[in-house]
């Protein structure tokens, strides 16, 4: 899954994904995530859950969010566009859950959760009604589980929401921490603590990390060489690209695309 942040026109995206790990992200829509098997764990505003299998958790919009796990495990995401749902558009745009994490025991839930997260093989446009109808009923059940609090007001993002939304739109660049600073006006300090301090994680690993997204779905999806994928996905030079792949994947990149052709 890439990082996005951008108006997107379908109802609902659904991915389906194993060994689930992905950096510090935020995007409009409504995200639910459904572990299958395994655990994993999401960070939400700087918190960390641990999700077992049974469970889902609801990101609100506008969230920085990411996933990290240690294990195998097989997850189901959907990202669904709230502003289609106006009954709950309020909630999801005032308030934010104390604690996400969902435990999945209502029978009812959990058979919607399965419809909603089924990869539609034959779509129709009378899919979508249905799709929207399956998604309200899990609004529903789901936001009454939920303990809200009010989200505080803010007219503007934060400087780490910009800055996560920056590098979304701009990481297959060549980009450095002044450029940054100099786009976002403030100082390259500034920008390097949020990345130490809010994001948790240096910027040269956070932009490898997405870059490498980039490189992984292009050696799983393409016939590009390994050479031609480096470039694509924003890597000035092959080694980098080797090295990063090894530090975060611990395998080389034609070891991953041959262990994902098996």
């Amino acid at each position: 899954m890439l990082p996005f942040y951008e108006k997107q026109t379908e109802t609902n995206r659904v991915f389906t994904m194993d060994n689930l790990q992905f950096p510090l992200h935020l995007h409009p829509e409504v995200e639910i995530l459904y572990v299958q098997t395994g655990s994993l764990i999401i960070t939400i505003e700087q918190r960390d859950y641990t999700i077992e299998a049974g469970h889902a958790a609801m990101v609100f919009p506008h969230c920085i969010h990411g996933y990290n796990s240690n294990q195998r495990n097989e997850v189901k995401i959907s990202i669904i566009d709230y502003q289609l749902f106006n009954d709950f558009a309020w909630i999801f745009t005032h308030y934010l859950p104390e604690n996400p994490i969902l435990a999945i025991t209502d029978p009812t839930l959990k058979k919607l959760l399965e419809h909603a997260l089924a990869p539609n093989k034959q779509p129709d446009f009378r899919d979508d009604f249905l799709i929207r109808a399956t998604w309200y009923q899990i609004f529903a059940l789901c936001l009454s589980q939920l303990s809200l609090i009010r989200r505080p007001e803010q007219l503007d993002f934060t400087l780490t929401q910009q800055v996560v939304v920056y590098l979304s739109k701009h990481y297959l660049e060549k980009i450095t921490l002044t450029q940054i600073a100099n786009d976002l006006n403030c100082s390259p300090y500034t920008i390097s603590k949020i990345f130490t301090k809010k994001l948790g994680i240096p910027f040269p690993d956070y932009l490898a990390q997405l870059r490498l997204e980039t490189a992984k779905r292009l050696l799983e999806t393409s016939s590009l060489s390994v050479l031609e994928i480096a470039y694509e996905a924003g890597f000035e030079q092959p080694r980098s690209f080797n090295r990063s792949f090894m530090k975060f994947e611990k395998m080389t990149p034609r070891e991953y695309r041959q262990r994902y052709l098996k």
